[in-house]
């Protein structure tokens, strides 16, 4: 609150709910003609308002969502899936934006498979991102453990250094020599770094709705890659594969169904993927998303001003 004050916005960005109640409280207590625009990611979820109960007090954390909420210009989510549980439940449309990295807008042409060991025969699969519990890695661990041998998989993870070292335990006691953790790098160097791999793989449990309606920015960065992808029937991410025949969707969540869908796999089944991939990628672009982003902010009011001075009127009033 007191860097709001200090620099006098004439919009607020909420990075999902947490900033939300910042902006909102700032609204209503110094400048109520500041303009709010919300980016709520995920939903908001029974934990998130048992959280909220705790830190902002007494009053039903479900009721202080409902009225901040009203006070945004507009409001943007990450998938349809989650935009209609927020009309359904709140009553407010949310415009998505989905996570595609802004620099992944140029069609990459695939690397050169066969300077990569292509003929060794071994499959290369990378799963990147949080080290959390909830998301079950150590089912990603067995699903190698029980494919034939021509499968590996490299983990690039961050955060949780607890899980990390029970993930690299696991993978020496079933999965000897096959299973590597790589360092992790920037975000910006993601799409570059795991193009390498011949697949990527995202197994994970609908533990939660979020969890259940996952759209994350790793599927679209396997995607610009020119990766095969391998995941579970998450709804989302599922009719996407679908749709663009860029991947393979297991029948169920149980890693063993996981690992039937890979060993059932074939070789030229997974580079026509890959090919599917890079037809893909020239559909999707961060910068496209940041269009419709703009579009979203000019229709609650908003006027942008472009860095060079150039001021962004398409949709305004």
């Amino acid at each position: 609150m007191s860097d709001l004050k200090l620099h006098s916005p004439d919009c607020i960005l909420a990075n999902e709910c947490e900033a939300l109640f910042i902006a909102a409280e700032y609204k209503s207590k110094v400048n109520d003609r500041v303009k709010i625009i919300f980016d709520a990611h995920e939903y908001y979820t029974d934990s998130h308002r048992s959280i909220k109960s705790r830190l902002l007090g007494a009053r039903p954390a479900d009721a202080l969502f409902r009225n901040v909420l009203k006070l945004a210009s507009a409001r943007t989510t990450v998938c349809a899936e989650l935009a209609t549980r927020y009309f359904e439940e709140y009553g407010h449309r949310f415009g998505v934006v989905r996570n595609i990295p802004i620099h992944s807008k140029q069609c990459l042409a695939l690397p050169d498979r066969d300077s990569n060991d292509k003929c060794d025969g071994v499959i290369r699969l990378i799963h990147h991102g949080v080290a959390s519990r909830s998301r079950r890695i150590d089912d990603m661990i067995r699903i190698i453990a029980n494919t034939d041998i021509r499968y590996t998989l490299d983990l690039m993870l961050v955060s949780d250094q607890q899980y990390q070292e029970e993930l690299r335990r696991l993978a020496m006691e079933i999965a000897p020599g096959r299973i590597t953790f790589v360092d992790p790098v920037k975000t910006v160097e993601i799409v570059e770094t795991i193009r390498r791999y011949d697949g990527g793989l995202f197994l994970i449990p609908p533990f939660s709705f979020n969890a259940e309606m996952c759209l994350p920015n790793k599927l679209f960065e396997f995607i610009h890659a020119g990766l095969a992808v391998f995941i579970g029937p998450s709804p989302a991410m599922a009719d996407l594969v679908r749709s663009h025949r860029c991947g393979f969707v297991a029948k169920s969540y149980d890693f063993m169904d996981m690992v039937d869908l890979l060993n059932s796999t074939s070789r030229s089944q997974i580079q026509s993927a890959q090919a599917m991939s890079q037809k893909a990628s020239g559909l999707m672009s961060g910068e496209n998303e940041m269009d419709k982003a703009l579009e979203l902010w000019c229709s609650g009011g908003l006027r942008i001003v472009s860095d060079a001075g150039g001021e962004f009127t398409r949709g305004c009033g």
